[in-house]
């Protein structure tokens, strides 16, 4: 089995997915406490996945710098904020933007658009009223929570999170 490396520049993000992969005896896994735009890795990875973070410039510059394979972004794929319902528009992190400077640039990709739920669970409805305080949206937020059933989280804000998949391949590296 191949190895993975997680970087990850929050140490306490890091704290969390130790633990789990301790509990879960996942031994292939190795943290990297490094903010990604500036890591160098020894040598180069064969593959780079970057989950809803980052531009396409930036995953850009950190898969030449760091990437000899074959590279997924997934980037968000939608018109409105999933909490606020806030209109927003095509630029910064969006598939529309990606594909467009990565066709500008003369990069072979492949596409794929998908969704799936991304709900939001609370501990509490004061947890879900700072929520919405802090993200906005509607102000009727209490009417938007469903019931779980579950006694940690007893309540979640549903959503669904559009997203595109973005697959193009590296050179050797810098």
């Amino acid at each position: 089995m191949g190895a993975v490396t997680a970087v990850e520049r929050d140490s306490q993000a890091l704290a969390v997915l130790e633990r789990e992969l301790a509990l879960r005896h996942i031994e292939n896994v190795h943290p990297c406490c490094e903010d990604v735009f500036v890591h160098r890795p020894e040598k180069p990875y064969d593959a780079m996945v970057f989950c809803f973070f980052g531009s396409i410039e930036e995953i850009l510059a950190a898969a030449a710098r760091c990437c000899r394979g074959t590279v997924l972004a997934v980037v968000r794929n939608d018109a409105r904020h999933r909490f606020s319902g806030k209109s927003r528009g095509p630029e910064g992190h969006s598939y529309e933007t990606a594909c467009r400077i990565l066709t500008e640039k003369g990069i072979s990709f492949t596409t794929r658009t998908a969704s799936f739920a991304f709900d939001q669970p609370f501990r509490s409805l004061e947890a879900a009223r700072r929520f919405f305080e802090l993200y906005g949206g509607n102000e009727d937020w209490r009417s938007r929570l469903v019931e779980t059933g579950d006694p940690e989280f007893p309540w979640q804000l549903p959503s669904r999170r559009e997203f595109g998949l973005i697959t193009f391949q590296m050179g050797d590296g810098e």
